[in-house]
């Protein structure tokens, strides 16, 4: 199960969509999202199918126009230690420092969208928002599944 997983929004694959590549079926190395105009969309580092080193998100903007990052973030050992968001506006709207802060999202329209709260580079909350500001059902992180470990 090692290579890197390609997939592309057209049937003439002209138009790449995702770029990941995967060792023993896990994320290792650079993984990269495209939006349909060609704009990156999403980069990270990978070690064994842990986040590792920086993590960025952007928003989508018109060919030809300045990328817009929406998050920034820098992961040790599977850890969030530094992390900034911003709005459409390039105002920071959250930071985590040292692994402790919050971190805010917003809609396309200005709406917030999500809030993460992390405690020793650990997710330890999150709330979420329809486009309209109304609050959505969210579950608290404890809840998820841990990710299956391979038995060594």
């Amino acid at each position: 199960l090692d290579g890197t997983v390609v997939e592309y929004y057209d049937a003439e694959r002209t138009l790449l969509k995702r770029e990941e590549p995967v060792v023993f079926g896990r994320h290792h190395g650079t993984v990269t999202w495209w939006y349909r105009n060609g704009k990156k969309q999403f980069e990270a580092e990978y070690v064994s199918g842990e986040p590792e080193g920086r993590t960025v998100w952007y928003r989508e903007t018109q060919k030809g126009a300045p990328d817009s990052t929406e998050y920034e973030g820098f992961w040790t050992n599977g850890e969030l230690t530094l992390a900034t968001t911003w709005d459409a506006n390039n105002v920071q709207t959250g930071q985590v420092v040292d692994g402790n802060g919050t971190l805010t999202f917003h809609h396309p329209n200005g709406q917030k969208r999500m809030e993460e709260n992390y405690k020793k580079g650990k997710l330890i909350g999150n709330k979420f928002w329809d486009d309209k500001g109304n609050p959505v059902e969210s579950v608290d992180p404890s809840f998820i599944p841990a990710r299956p470990r391979p038995i060594n």
